[in-house]
C-alpha cells in the first residue's frame, strides 16, 4: 500500500495518468503472508484478553495494541472494496495541471495549500519514523527489563513461548506485524491529506483566476497568474468589446475548471467516506481506551508512555482528517466570494449570468463526511478531544478517590 501511495503522489504531481504497478507472484505471496501474520497476532492478543479477563490493567495493555492494529486492518480491508472508486478519484486528480506549482520560485500566500503538497511525503516519513522508533524503544525496554522472557506484545499461543527458538520466532512475528501496520496506519492518512490538498490547491488556483478577471484595456497589464496565453496581444490597447470577450473567455475557463474540481471533490467523498466511518469509530474508541489505560497504569512509566503514544497516534490521524477537511470546506465556499469580487460591474448581461452560475454552484456548502453522517471538520475534532480528556479527568478523580479510600 505504501508503494502504491508513493506512485500516486508522483503521478498526480507530474500530471500523469495513474500507473498501477503490476504485482509479481512473489509480491502477492509476501502480501498474503504479512496479512495472515497480522491476523494471527490479532487473534492471539484477543485470546490473551479472554485468558486474563480478571485483570483490567492487563486487558488495557492489550487494547493499546488492538485498536491501532484494527485501524490498520480496517484501512487495508475497506480500501480493497473501494479500489474502483479510488482509481476513479486518482484519474481525476492526475488530470489537473500543475504549471503554477512548477514555475513558482517563492512562496505565495495565496497558494498556502499548494505549497504544502511537496511537504506531505517527508512529513509523513518523519512522523512514521518517530512513532515506530518510540515503539522499538518501548519493546526494547519491555524485553530488557521484564522477567521470565516476556513477549514484546501480550499474546496467548497455547504453547510455552519462553523457550528458544519459539520465543524468538514469536517476537519476530510480532515485530513483523508492527512493521506492516505502522506504515498502513499513517500512509492512508497521508494519502487522504494529499488528495484533499490537491482539491484545495485547485480551489486556490481557481480563486486567483477569478480575482484576476479585470476590465483591462491594456493587455500588457495582464496578471502572470492568468491561465490563457495572450501572446501577440502584449502592449496592445483593446476596445471594450475585445475586453469583454476576453473576460468571458476567461470566465468560461474558470467555470470548466470549477466543474472539474467539483467532480473530483464528489469522487473524493464517495471513495473516502466508508473508510473514514470505520476510522472515526476506531479513533474515538482507541483514544478513550488509551485514556482509560493511562489512568489504570498511573505510576507505571513504561505503560503510561505506551498509552500516551497510542493516544498521540490517533490524535495525529484525527487532526489530519479534520483540519484538512475544514480547509476544503472553507476554500470551496471561498470560490463564491472570489466570483463576487471579480470586476463584473458594467459587464454585459451574459457575463453576469455566468457569474451567478458560479456563485450558485459555490454556495452549496461541501463537507467531507465519515459514513455520510459525521462531518470531517475541526468542530468534530474538538468534540472528540474534549470528550476523551473529560473522560480521562473523570477516571483520574475516581482512581484518586479509590486510592485515598484504601
Amino acid at each position: 500500500m505504501a508503494a502504491a501511495v508513493n506512485i500516486a503522489h508522483s503521478d498526480c504531481m507530474a500530471g500523469r495518468p495513474l500507473a498501477t504497478p503490476k504485482q509479481s507472484c512473489f509480491y502477492k505471496m509476501y502480501s498474503v503472508i504479512l496479512t495472515l501474520n497480522t491476523f494471527t497476532v490479532l487473534v492471539t492478543i484477543t485470546a490473551d484478553v479472554l485468558l486474563h479477563a480478571d485483570s483490567v490493567e492487563h486487558i488495557m495493555e492489550n487494547f493499546r495494541v488492538i485498536f491501532p492494529l484494527l485501524s490498520a486492518m480496517w484501512v487495508q480491508l475497506s480500501m480493497s472494496f473501494q479500489m474502483r472508486a479510488t482509481e476513479h478519484m486518482m484519474v481525476l486528480a492526475a488530470a489537473f495541471t500543475w504549471e503554477d506549482l512548477q514555475k513558482k520560485t517563492r512562496p505565495d500566500v495565496r497558494f498556502k495549500m499548494t505549497n504544502l503538497l511537496s511537504l506531505i511525503k517527508p512529513a509523513t516519513l518523519r512522523i512514521l519514523i518517530i512513532f515506530f522508533g518510540c515503539h522499538i524503544c518501548y519493546i526494547s525496554l519491555r524485553l530488557g527489563l521484564g522477567d521470565n522472557h516476556p513477549l514484546s506484545i501480550n499474546a496467548y499461543y497455547g504453547l510455552n513461548t519462553s523457550n528458544s527458538p519459539l520465543y524468538e520466532i514469536v517476537n519476530a512475528s510480532q515485530f513483523l506485524m508492527a512493521a506492516n501496520c505502522f506504515p498502513i496506519f499513517f500512509v492512508y492518512t497521508s494519502l487522504y491529506v494529499f488528495l484533499v490538498t490537491i482539491a484545495c490547491s485547485q480551489l486556490e488556483k481557481l480563486t486567483a483566476s477569478l480575482l484576476d478577471i479585470r476590465q483591462k484595456t491594456d493587455t500588457s497589464e495582464q496578471d502572470s497568474h492568468a491561465e490563457i496565453d495572450h501572446e501577440g496581444e502584449q502592449g496592445q490597447v483593446c476596445t471594450p468589446q475585445d475586453v469583454f470577450c476576453r473576460m468571458q473567455k476567461r470566465l468560461n475557463d474558470c467555470i470548466r475548471h470549477h466543474q472539474e474540481i467539483l467532480r473530483f471533490m464528489n469522487a473524493l467523498e464517495e471513495a473516502m467516506n466508508p473508510v473514514l466511518m470505520g476510522q472515526f469509530l476506531l479513533i474515538l474508541t482507541g483514544m478513550c481506551f488509551a485514556a482509560f489505560s493511562f489512568a489504570m497504569s498511573f505510576g507505571n512509566a513504561l505503560n503510561m508512555t505506551q498509552s500516551t503514544m497510542g493516544y498521540g497516534a490517533f490524535l495525529v490521524q484525527l487532526y489530519a482528517y479534520c483540519w484538512f477537511g475544514s480547509e476544503l470546506t472553507r476554500l470551496a465556499v471561498g470560490v463564491r466570494d472570489a466570483a463576487w469580487g471579480c470586476d463584473w460591474v458594467g459587464t454585459p448581461a451574459t457575463f453576469s449570468r455566468c457569474l451567478v452560475f458560479v456563485i450558485a454552484a459555490a454556495s452549496k456548502e461541501f463537507t467531507l463526511t465519515a459514513g455520510k453522517f459525521v462531518p470531517v471538520s475541526r468542530t468534530t475534532m474538538l468534540n472528540v478531544i474534549n470528550q476523551t480528556i473529560s473522560y480521562l479527568m473523570f477516571l483520574m478523580q475516581v482512581k484518586d478517590k479509590n486510592t485515598t479510600g484504601e
